[in-house]
């Protein structure tokens, strides 16, 4: 912790938060965003975040105007900032849009969850295992009476 002139306290705590960089095969960063496995809410909001994004190939035939995939590409922006728990508009679709076409025929919004889910999960599993680690840690002597 610090204390400088204008009585503000910085404290500085390390968060666990896993930072994505997305470049170009040139080494470019086009994207990134951050995603804390220790949320507690994460695994709630990417539930709910896949049904609804799975739920969108049943609605695709209603999508067939310029105008119907642009408010499509609003709602995924929107749903990934749901999803990460903070605003990524800018550093995470600042250059490239939610329904981007790669160059392998995904979307950019099928890498970032794909990529995602695929990082978050040892995280969040290596953290539950210190939980009950230490929640028998804090329990263990109540088991004996």
């Amino acid at each position: 912790m610090s204390n400088n002139k204008t009585n503000e306290i910085t404290v500085k705590a390390d968060s666990g938060a896993i930072p994505f960089r997305f470049e170009d095969k040139d080494g470019t960063v086009y994207a990134s965003c951050r995603v804390n496995p220790a949320d507690p809410r994460l695994l709630e909001r990417f539930e709910e975040a896949t049904s609804y994004f799975e739920g969108l190939s049943e609605r695709q035939p209603e999508i067939s105007t310029a105008k119907d995939i642009a408010e499509l590409d609003k709602q995924l922006a929107d749903k990934m900032c749901e999803l990460l728990g903070y605003d990524v508009h800018d550093e995470l679709f600042g250059h490239v849009s939610p329904l981007t076409m790669l160059p392998d025929g995904n979307v950019f919004i099928s890498l970032v969850l794909d990529s995602i889910a695929e990082n978050i999960k040892p995280a969040i599993e290596a953290r539950r295992e210190n939980a009950k680690k230490l929640a028998k840690k804090y329990t263990a002597r109540f088991e004996n009476e």
